[in-house]
């Protein structure tokens, strides 16, 4: 397995992955930004300062997925809580569902965390959703703190990390 920056010509195949991989897990349609992260990859993440893509390959096959880009500070309830020069979001962490519990998840975190650092970032914030398998414990175990539980009907729970 092979863990590193999705390329230009890779976009289409990772995006094919994530498709796949979030419809499988989500109750509901993929939301218009979730596919605006795909279809305009290449702007939001490969051509964007503190900003990348990573995915996991076995036998040339997508098996894993994370992204890092800054944090806009566009959810509202958070309104203020961070800085946005120094704090990231992490998005798309995904594993191929034949693949899960055996540390891709883990490796493709530890290289976004990596990058994070290298680029100055300070916090690292994500959310994600309850009924996600394995999500929450996944991201408590990567040493994330929850700061808010929406306790909405997407089970949507809010995290963070501060890293050094």
């Amino acid at each position: 397995m092979e863990i590193r920056e999705v390329k230009k010509e890779e976009i289409r195949q990772v995006s094919d992955f994530l498709i796949r991989t979030m419809s499988d897990v989500y109750p509901f349609p993929l939301s218009e930004a979730s596919m605006r992260d795909l279809t305009e990859m290449e702007l939001l993440f490969l051509n964007r300062e503190k900003a990348s893509f990573f995915a996991a390959f076995s036998n040339d096959q997508v098996v894993g997925t994370i992204a890092v880009r800054p944090y806009d500070g566009r959810i509202v309830s958070l309104k203020d809580r961070y800085n946005l020069e120094t704090t990231c979001e992490m998005i798309k962490c995904y594993v191929d569902k034949n693949l899960r519990k055996q540390g891709i998840g883990s490796f493709l975190f530890h290289e976004a965390e990596r990058f994070s650092k290298e680029v100055g970032y300070k916090m690292l914030y994500l959310h994600t959703h309850k009924f996600l398998p394995g999500g929450l414990p996944f991201w408590q175990k990567k040493g994330f703190n929850i700061t808010l539980d929406e306790q909405d009907e997407f089970e949507t729970v809010h995290l963070e990390k501060e890293i050094f």
